[in-house]
């Protein structure tokens, strides 16, 4: 009797022991969804652990960097785009009238001769901030210096040529255009924040063209400045296709222009400094 109620308590703890060993297995086997995603998850970090000890330091390090300089990249390009944007946003306006271009002048100085005085004697500018004079030629500029430190302006516009070239100054395109630059390097040394922007020679039309030929070496001269301003830092501002656009707009002497030319001259002024502002 004994023996047979052991033999029936034995056969019980084996079962009992099967049952939990199969409840055991299944439910390794059946785990939930959670259970299963922090199982993979502390696989995946085990095996990238893995993977980390055989990686060179010097590799990590490389891969660091050029993630920073693409990063950098972006940045800079994005920035590009916008101020890219901006440009043409702000020339659409100036097209079409939204835009006053004389309200964009500012903190600024024109200095040349009797064609940059015309900004103030025709009233588009206000007069202490021109500083052109009639008959005077880069020769003519460093008198200038005190007037234009005191105005301290960021941006100072050039309009010097005509009479320079009537003069043969630095006896001829390349001279001059040297001794030019050398002159505005000095104004920088004194004016270190302002940005200058140098404009092209305008043309003659007749009868100047014919009764003072000298005037028909403007565009060698133009390629000379151009050349040096590329060179030193400058910005030559292009008024060769203006001026074609609008040669009706000069006067009967053939060398000065009309009041009406002038909006015309300014607009490529202040293209020119967006194009500054947006680096392009």
């Amino acid at each position: 009797m004994k023996n047979s109620m052991g033999k029936t308590i034995l056969r019980g703890v084996i079962l009992a022991a099967i049952i939990i060993a199969a409840v055991s297995i299944i439910m390794k086997l059946y785990k939930t969804p959670e259970e299963k995603r922090i199982e993979a998850e502390v696989e995946a970090g085990v095996q990238f652990l893995e993977t980390q000890e055989q990686v060179d330091p010097a590799d990590v390090q490389n891969a660091i960097q050029q993630i920073a300089i693409e990063k950098e990249q972006a940045a800079q390009a994005a920035a590009e785009e916008e101020r890219l944007a901006k440009y043409n946003e702000q020339l659409a306006a100036l097209q079409d009238g939204t835009i006053d271009v004389w309200s964009q002048f500012q903190d600024f100085a024109i200095l040349g001769d009797s064609r940059g005085e015309g900004f103030r004697i025709f009233e588009f500018l206000p007069p202490e901030r021109v500083l052109a004079v009639k008959g005077e030629s880069i020769n003519g500029l460093m008198g200038h210096l005190e007037e234009t430190k005191a105005l301290n302006p960021r941006n100072i516009y050039v309009t010097y040529g005509m009479n320079d070239i009537e003069s043969n100054i630095g006896g001829g395109a390349e001279g001059w255009a040297q001794a030019y630059t050398e002159i505005l390097l000095a104004y920088q040394a004194e004016l270190p924040n302002a940005r200058f922007f140098v404009s092209s020679i305008l043309p003659v039309v007749e009868p100047a063209w014919s009764d003072q030929p000298q005037f028909q070496a403007v565009p060698e001269w133009n390629a000379a400045l151009r050349a040096a301003c590329e060179a030193n830092g400058f910005y030559y501002v292009d008024h060769d296709a203006t001026s074609a656009a609008h040669a009706d707009l000069w006067e009967v002497d053939g060398i000065h222009m009309k009041s009406t030319f002038y909006p015309y001259w300014a607009d490529d002024m202040i293209m020119a400094t967006w194009q500054a502002d947006a680096n392009l």
